[in-house]
């Protein structure tokens, strides 16, 4: 198991082609590439859903599983807490 932290998040060094999700998820590319891991099951937490879900529409055939957990959604939202009943 391997949690990758994505360029500009913990003790990464930086960006490696920018800050987007899309960059990301290439550089995650990248990760698999250096490790050596051909296929790898994708647990993407907050924004590394976005990111893990850009892998698997990149690589489709690297991907065995792929798990989302407190994902991006409706951005909109973020942050937000909605009372069901809220007019």
């Amino acid at each position: 198991m391997w949690a990758i932290d994505l360029p500009g998040f913990g003790r990464s060094t930086g960006p490696v082609g920018g800050y987007s999700i899309l960059a990301h998820a290439r550089a995650m590319l990248a990760v698999l590439d250096r490790l050596g891991i051909e296929r790898a099951h994708l647990l993407g937490w907050s924004m590394g859903g976005g990111v893990a879900l850009h892998v698997a529409d990149l690589a489709p055939e690297r991907v065995a599983s792929l798990a989302l957990v407190a994902s991006i959604g409706v951005q909109e939202a973020e942050g937000h807490h909605v009372h069901p009943h809220a007019g």
